[in-house]
């Protein structure tokens, strides 16, 4: 009598597998966007890019949303820690958060592919709301904004943000939106005018962020 064998045990990715295995994705994801847009990017192309199953990564993206929020997150952390590594090459905390805005800003000047992706994928897929309405998927700045609002509690001293300092970084987060439209989104300015308007941006920033402070400064 024959007998058949035992299925041998599927093996689980370490944590540092999954790690390369997320960051090809997106890799290939981006470069998927950039040769035919959103439509392009579908879980099937990047698994067989990947050269896995379709159902090896729909077991860390059910769907084309949780795909599309893992990659904005993963590009908005790069930005982020571009602008940390150049915070931490300045002293004092406003020389810090012009020098963290700089750095966030040059990440998707020198990525514009990244910018297009977050911020102009007219492909963003949709999924359930909590009235089961289907709800678009949008970026999630809050570590940005995290980060800017923790610089501006350390600018006036402060062990923990207040609530006007986190509306002023949201305010310099849309600031720095802007400027991302003009010189990425619409290309008005060549790049031998781009430093001279980021750094007129940063000065109009630091003297919004003085000014501020001392409102609050006046009000105790």
């Amino acid at each position: 009598m024959i007998t058949a064998k035992p299925a041998r045990p599927r093996l689980r990715r370490t944590r540092v597998e999954q790690s390369l295995l997320e960051a090809k994705v997106v890799q290939i994801s981006l470069q998927l966007f950039s040769d035919g847009g959103g439509e392009a990017v579908s879980i099937r192309k990047i698994a067989s890019e990947v050269g896995v199953p379709p159902m090896s990564l729909y077991r860390y993206f059910p769907s084309k949303a949780h795909l599309v929020r893992h990659i904005w997150q993963d590009i908005l952390s790069r930005a982020c820690e571009e602008g940390k590594f150049e915070a931490a090459r300045h002293r004092g905390p406003m020389h810090k958060l012009k020098a963290f805005v700089r750095g966030f800003l040059r990440h998707w000047i020198n990525h514009r592919h990244h910018y297009w992706f977050v911020f102009c994928n007219p492909a963003v897929p949709c999924v359930a709301g909590d009235q089961h309405e289907a709800e678009p998927v949008r970026p999630d700045p809050r570590e940005v904004l995290e980060l800017l609002s923790s610089m501006l509690a350390r600018c006036s001293g402060s062990r923990a943000p207040t609530e006007a300092q986190r509306h002023l970084a949201e305010e310099l987060f849309c600031s720095a939106l802007g400027f991302l439209v003009t010189t990425v989104g619409l290309a008005l300015k060549t790049p031998a005018e781009i430093d001279g308007l980021m750094e007129r941006m940063l000065a109009g920033m630091e003297s919004r962020i003085g000014a501020a402070l001392s409102l609050c400064v006046a009000a105790r």
